[in-house]
C-alpha cells in the first residue's frame, strides 16, 4: 500500500498477517516504534 519508496531510510511496519500498517520516513528510533505499538500513532 505504500509503494516504492520515496525517502531513505524508510522504516515499514507490518501487522501480524503480514500487511504493511505503517510507514516511517526518515530516521527512526526505538522510542517512536515503541509509541506506534502502545497507542497506533
Amino acid at each position: 500500500p505504500f509503494g516504492a519508496p520515496k525517502v531513505l531510510p524508510t522504516t515499514i511496519i507490518l501487522d501480524q498477517q503480514g500487511r504493511a500498517v505503517k510507514a516511517f520516513l526518515g530516521p527512526v528510533t526505538r522510542e517512536d516504534i515503541e509509541q506506534y505499538m502502545e497507542t497506533g500513532e
